[in-house]
């Protein structure tokens, strides 16, 4: 018997078509989806569905030290194909590491360091020092020659460098007064000022000599302080007196214009060409605003870092409490509200933004993250029996260099 193949019925063919619609439909939905994400995490410093990092390479600083007594060393920068530049010294010399990723450490030669040595800068090409007791600012090349110095005819104090190494020193002058001199990264001297009062204390510098956030003890006092925002000639853009001061820190935008300054629990801002202060917030991070005579940002406890997203006017403030051992990561807009915030339950050693601004990075000594800029987590990372005392991101937010306690560098490739 031949079956006889029947005609679909006008409502089976409309229950085809939508089952055939419904198909396509959901297969573009798909395929246009996985087009986003593709383009969302080129876009962004993160990769999706990846919970934590993973540990790419680790290598120890200290294998060639032998017996001498090693020192607190540091990193320098990471780069986006995870190389990273580090510095080292024993008691008696100093060196520049170059660490690939995929291939052996490339070292410089190693400088013999002086009476009251002050590590300044380094780069792939050289590095500087303050040589205090010899009144000498030096920068040695691969070979440990010196490519340029700078004698200074009085002691110098201190000195502070930018990212592509322009350096500020603080020498003292004839009689009481501070002098203050700006390098460019070849040694030759961009301007100087004369500070017949203050005791500069702490800098931060804008790359190629934009502009100096300078905090500087007042003398004859306890504890009072001038704060001020220098342009690229050396002249005063803006200052603030923040007297009774017990803890200070800041952050410097790369143009020179804008900086942000924390004395204790308040928050200012200093703009050329003129100086404005902030709104206030009480207590929580997530305070209300009040109005002051003078109004300014209260911190729920004093910051110890500042960043500011330079692809925007928000800011990070890491808080911390040191009594309580509590804190707090502030996320701010340019009007001084709170965006969100989140608990700290370590001190911060470094806080930053991903390139594209679209993110916050920052550590401790035992735990790592990334948060968006609107507050989600990306990652975290805890660790045990680490203890890192240095960070570097890379600029890609790839890759997360760390430097412990026992001189050991590990590297993570971000999820």
């Amino acid at each position: 018997m031949v079956a006889i193949k029947r005609p679909l019925s006008k409502k089976q063919r409309k229950l085809f078509n939508f089952i055939k619609a419904s198909v396509i439909n959901l297969v573009s939905l798909v395929i246009l989806a996985g087009l986003a994400t593709a383009f969302f995490t080129q876009k962004t410093p993160w990769l999706l569905g990846k919970p934590s990092p993973s540990i790419v390479t680790e290598t120890r600083l200290v294998e060639r030290l032998n017996d001498e007594v090693s020192l607190p060393s540091g990193l320098g920068s990471i780069d986006d194909n995870g190389n990273i530049l580090a510095w080292l010294h024993t008691e008696t010399s100093g060196t520049i590491m170059e660490i690939k990723l995929n291939g052996p450490k490339e070292e410089s030669a190693s400088i013999i360091l002086k009476e009251y040595s002050l590590f300044v800068y380094a780069d792939s090409n050289h590095q500087v020092w303050l040589h205090r007791g010899q009144k000498v600012l030096q920068a040695f090349n691969e070979q440990s020659e010196i490519v340029w110095e700078y004698h200074f005819d009085n002691w110098p104090e201190n000195a502070w460098a930018s990212k592509d190494g322009h350096i500020l020193t603080s020498h003292q002058g004839e009689g009481n007064e501070r002098i203050l001199t700006l390098f460019n990264n070849q040694g030759e001297i961009l301007w100087y000022n004369i500070l017949p009062d203050l005791e500069p204390k702490k800098a931060f510098l804008a790359p190629q000599g934009q502009g100096i956030l300078l905090f500087s003890k007042i003398r004859d006092t306890n504890s009072d302080y001038d704060v001020q925002l220098f342009g690229p000639q050396g002249f005063v853009y803006d200052s603030i007196h923040l007297p009774s001061l017990s803890s200070y820190t800041g952050t410097i935008y790369s143009d020179g214009q804008k900086a942000y300054v924390s004395g204790d629990r308040e928050l200012y801002v200093l703009e050329n060409p003129e100086k404005k202060m902030i709104a206030n917030v009480f207590q929580s991070a997530g305070g209300e605003l009040t109005e002051t005579e003078n109004t300014t940002f209260k911190l729920p406890a004093y910051a110890n870092l500042i960043r500011a997203n330079e692809n925007s006017s928000e800011i990070a403030i890491a808080c911390w409490d040191e009594v309580n051992k509590t804190g707090s990561l502030l996320y701010l807009n340019s009007n001084m509200q709170t965006l969100w915030s989140q608990p700290l339950e370590e001190k911060l050693i470094d806080l930053g933004f991903h390139g594209s601004g679209l993110a916050v990075y920052g550590g401790s000594a035992n735990y790592l993250f990334t948060f968006t800029n609107n507050g989600a987590p990306i990652w975290s990372h805890h660790m045990i029996e680490v203890n890192l005392i240095n960070l570097a991101f890379s600029d890609n937010g790839r890759y997360v260099a760390a430097l412990d306690n026992n001189h050991r560098v590990i590297v993570w490739q971000m999820p």
